[in-house]
């Protein structure tokens, strides 16, 4: 298919499918955004990261690992929601024999967008069950597990702060198209605009309605700023099922989690047979606190072959290639809470496209999960040292498993 074909194909997709986001041109720059490559890659790095996923997905759920793990929010951790956690991500940069987990998020984003992607080629490797239909399970299974019902929900808010001004406004519009072809009133709706309501028990939008699902897209991960109280509240009192929800981000997305699980004793006392935890080692790379990373001297001189993040950002805000770092940012990296990890390069792209050379090109692997099922998959395409979304034909692309 050529270029030009493929985005015919995806703007049809978005005029068909989200009509109200129109012009797409209002949200983002097409061609930097959306790639309209096809990368490659082994059957068996899927099969690995299934695996891989698999095995300390269930680790996560027993009570000796709740218990081992440096709980930040002991409350959090000690009243386990009924429902999980829709939407979670997985983000690793694949080789030919192992592969090494980046981080995982618990608010992921642009899921539709990479079915669209992988819809416009209309070729690429189909995973178990259509993208959008596994979505829609997965969202029906929270409010059940939540409810104990047999339904979905009547009503379903999707939060954040400061919607209408963020780069990816788009999502939101199109989630809320989506939910309301599912049969759901669906709203947007910032996260301070919405009310408590103590005598009915019950999350409110602005307009005095009951709220039964908050897609939490908002980035406090524990809800334990003062201006997110209310839905502090919510959640733990179970008057909303609120998903992604704090205690999955606690047992799972706390980049602290990657410092404990790359520590060589920290599977003593878990239940995990020794080749489930083999399987776990293979992609986790060893990741420390800045702080306890021996001396200054040794941090700064080990710097090169490390990678600087703060724990308690996302989307790479504040992230640094260790061989870039400035005295000044190293010194931020110990006075704050930061962590580092042992670079891992990002790999360089097989395309489809026999003619496109893919020299200077880097991806990172997103593996968009639902408990320990794979939902869904894209690749982010770049040029230069971050996921920056600014490179001519980069961006979101589509990948095949060959």
């Amino acid at each position: 298919m050529s270029t030009t074909d493929f985005y015919r194909r995806l703007v049809e997709l978005f005029a068909r499918e989200y009509p109200s986001v129109l012009p797409l041109e209002q949200h983002f720059e097409l061609q930097s955004t959306i790639s309209p490559y096809v990368i490659q890659l082994d059957k068996k790095v899927l099969s690995r990261l299934r695996t891989g996923i698999r095995n300390l997905y269930a680790l996560s759920r027993s009570a000796e690992y709740q218990g081992k793990i440096a709980a930040k929010d002991r409350e959090i951790l000690q009243q386990p929601p009924r429902q999980h956690s829709v939407l979670m991500a997985y983000d690793f940069h694949v080789g030919e024999e192992h592969d090494s987990l980046i981080e995982i998020n618990t608010n992921a984003s642009m899921f539709l967008v990479a079915d669209l992607v992988h819809r416009a080629h209309g070729d690429t490797f189909p995973l178990q069950e259509p993208a959008l239909q596994a979505l829609q399970e997965s969202f029906v299974h929270e409010y059940q597990l939540f409810s104990s019902s047999s339904g979905g929900p009547r009503r379903i808010v999707i939060t954040d702060e400061t919607i209408r001004e963020q780069g990816r406004y788009i999502e939101f519009l199109m989630y809320q198209e989506l939910f309301g072809r599912w049969g759901w009133q669906a709203e947007v709706i910032d996260f301070d605009q919405l009310r408590m309501d103590n005598a009915a028990k019950a999350l409110l939008t602005p307009a005095q309605e009951k709220i039964d699902f908050l897609y939490n897209r908002y980035c406090d991960f524990y809800l334990d700023r003062a201006p997110s109280q209310h839905l502090r509240q919510a959640y733990l009192q179970k008057w909303c099922c609120v998903s992604p929800n704090p205690f999955e981000y606690l047992v799972l997305a706390d980049k602290s989690r990657l410092v404990e699980l790359a520590s060589p004793d920290f599977s003593t006392g878990l239940p995990v047979t020794p080749e489930d935890w083999a399987t776990i080692q293979q992609f986790l790379l060893p990741t420390y606190d800045a702080r306890t990373y021996g001396t200054p001297e040794q941090l700064w001189a080990d710097r090169k072959k490390l990678f600087f993040k703060p724990k308690n950002q996302y989307g790479g805000k504040s992230a640094y290639r260790g061989e870039k770092i400035s005295r000044s940012v190293f010194q931020r990296a110990l006075d704050e809470d930061f962590l580092v990890q042992r670079f891992a390069p990002p790999p360089e792209p097989r395309f489809r496209q026999k003619d496109v050379d893919p020299s200077g090109w880097k991806y990172d692997l997103r593996l968009y999960v639902y408990e320990d099922q794979i939902q869904n998959v894209i690749a982010r395409l770049y040029r230069g040292q971050l996921t920056n979304f600014n490179s001519e034909w980069g961006g979101f692309a589509a990948v095949e498993f060959v």
